[in-house]
């Protein structure tokens, strides 16, 4: 059985100041890992980020950690000033992560989250600047343990890496062993021929696994194949946990972000949203269990 997890900054419509409340949430529900978003890690006092991690110990969940990396951090940038800043910042956010014995770093993590560019031939130029830059960041992940993945977008979201295969070459030309790739069913429905072939493609290489609906809503509230995307992560064997991912709040901060200009919940109360929460996590838990029985 796999583990299950979700993001935190699913629980509310705009970014979260404190994630104390939103992890202990997430365990009440029954999620086995939380990941938090470390752009609101990085100005924290060490006795905040001390308490967050005494929270999950106490409530039993695995804090894991994920991220968009802004403009003034992009570590693909041909701005020297701009470039170096990005490494700094993510070193120092590794070393937040390592005090926070998290083992797991992915999310947009190789080039600024929304950026897009003039004119193709700049997609390469851009691509070997983040590979010299991952290079340099990953000396501190192997040094401190942590598994880097890098998430594969859409491209209304990033112009680097829109498929698996892209992500694949970049991991490979890296060549590091903490480096792998993080694949996410709704930027699959979206660029992808189909969401299985994309899973054997990353095979071991695949080290975070994001689950949500083609609209971005929980699983199981949509009409994602999900039991061939469970026997292909079957195949490779993939050891990570199924993060949920869903956007479905409207009217705040993460929908601007995340381009959502409807409501997805029909006027769901809070108490409803999270009863979707219980809802897919349990479909999600059927099916794996389910197909794991057949086999």
């Amino acid at each position: 059985m796999y583990k299950f997890g979700i993001n935190s900054i699913c629980f509310s419509k705009d970014w979260p100041d404190d994630f104390s409340e939103i992890i202990k949430k997430a365990a009440s529900i029954g999620y086995d890992t939380i990941e938090l978003f470390t752009a609101f890690l990085l100005d924290k006092p060490k006795s905040t980020l001390d308490r967050y991690v005494k929270i999950a110990e106490d409530v039993e969940i695995e804090l894991q950690f994920s991220t968009g990396l802004p403009a003034e951090h992009d570590i693909s940038s041909e701005s020297e000033t701009i470039r170096r800043n990005g490494i700094e910042a993510s070193k120092k956010t590794l070393e937040i992560i390592n005090l926070m014995n998290g083992k797991i770093y992915a999310g947009l993590i190789y080039a600024a989250w929304g950026e897009k560019i003039e004119h193709i031939n700049q997609k390469k130029v851009r691509r070997d600047i983040s590979i010299k830059s991952m290079r340099e960041i990953m000396q501190v992940a192997e040094d401190f343990g942590i598994t880097c993945c890098v998430e594969v977008v859409n491209r209304f979201e990033q112009f680097l890496m829109n498929t698996s295969a892209e992500a694949l070459e970049y991991v490979n030309e890296v060549d590091s062993p903490h480096l792998k790739v993080h694949l996410d069913t709704f930027h699959m429905n979206i660029e992808e021929h189909n969401l299985t072939d994309p899973i054997l493609l990353a095979g071991d290489k695949l080290g975070v696994f994001h689950i949500g609906e083609s609209n971005r809503h929980f699983p199981g509230m949509g009409s994602l194949p999900w039991d061939d995307i469970i026997k292909a992560l079957n195949k490779v064997k993939f050891k990570g946990s199924l993060n949920f991912e869903p956007f479905i709040y409207f009217g705040g901060e993460v929908a601007n972000a995340v381009g959502l200009y409807r409501d997805l919940t029909n006027g769901a109360t809070q108490d409803q949203i999270d009863a979707f929460a219980i809802e897919s996590l349990a479909f999600m838990k059927n099916r794996v269990s389910m197909l794991e029985n057949q086999n």
